[in-house]
């Protein structure tokens, strides 16, 4: 098997926000909860400095069947967040973000506490104003999917993945995963073998993921038995058990990574 080596030098950093935590409400009924059962969702409002606490006030309760309290106000440098489900540890977002957006806009990205709480909005005062103003989760990401869906909640800070919003078509994703590649950390190294291997899933469900580690957006479930092709590897994704392989595959339509531990390669040039 060849082997084509491509080193990373760029890193991309976040720029994280100060959030002060003022008030929770019982009892929401948003029009998002799309999904059975727990419901996890953060919103931003008026992130551009623009919008007056009144039109905060009207979005939160047209959309989330919530009054704000009328103690919450806004100052000239600080907007709203909300989270509904699991309070906010953390809020940040990425500069390169603007240039996936179409708008210029970027992605406000959340760090939840573990710990749930039923049908309870949380509500913070955030500062200082992002550099370009957050783009609305609700159409631009597939974080309910995430969330709600594959129950992908980040608890823990999540690398820079330009693949986060949705509507992508297939050229779109690996073209994503293509610079997304290239975007991992310093140390990391891609490998790709000049003829694909294949293999199939050996556990009963696996998640494909946007990036090597657990800590990236989900694209799809695979059963056990799915089989695929594997385009190639990192060597320094995320550590599983001592094992910080993880391979890149092609499954029907998308490509994403799988860690190695749960992957039989069935080719006879498979090393």
């Amino acid at each position: 098997m060849s082997i084509l080596f491509t080193a990373c030098t760029v890193e991309i950093n976040p720029t994280f926000l100060n959030l002060e935590y003022l008030y929770s409400i019982e009892g929401v009924d948003s029009e998002l909860q799309v999904y059975d059962d727990e419901f996890t969702w953060f919103e931003t409002f008026a992130s551009d400095g623009r919008a007056t606490i009144e039109n905060v006030r009207n979005r939160i309760r047209q959309v989330h069947g919530i009054q704000l309290p009328e103690h919450i106000l806004l100052d000239g440098d600080s907007f709203i967040a909300i989270s509904i489900g699991s309070k906010l540890q953390k809020l940040y977002y990425f500069e390169e973000s603007r240039y996936n957006t179409g708008t210029g806009q970027v992605f406000a990205r959340p760090v939840f506490e573990r710990e749930y709480y039923l049908d309870t909005m949380f509500i913070y005062r955030v500062d200082p104003f992002p550099k370009y103003s957050f783009i609305d989760q609700r159409w631009y990401t597939d974080d309910r999917r995430q969330f709600n869906y594959f129950n992908n909640i980040p608890f823990e800070f999540w690398e820079y993945d330009i693949s986060m919003q949705a509507g992508h078509t297939i050229s779109d994703q690996r073209r994503t995963f293509e610079r997304s590649i290239l975007r991992r950390r310093q140390s990391q190294r891609w490998q790709e073998s000049t003829e694909p291997l294949y293999g199939y899933i050996n556990i009963s469900e696996i998640e494909l993921r946007t990036l090597p580690t657990r800590n990236s957006r989900v694209l799809r479930r695979l059963a056990e038995g799915a089989d695929f092709t594997i385009l190639g590897y990192v060597e320094d994704g995320e550590d599983i058990d001592g094992n910080t392989r993880w391979y890149y595959i092609w499954h029907g339509n998308r490509p994403g990574y799988v860690h190695s531990s749960v992957v039989t390669i069935t080719s006879s040039t498979a090393n």
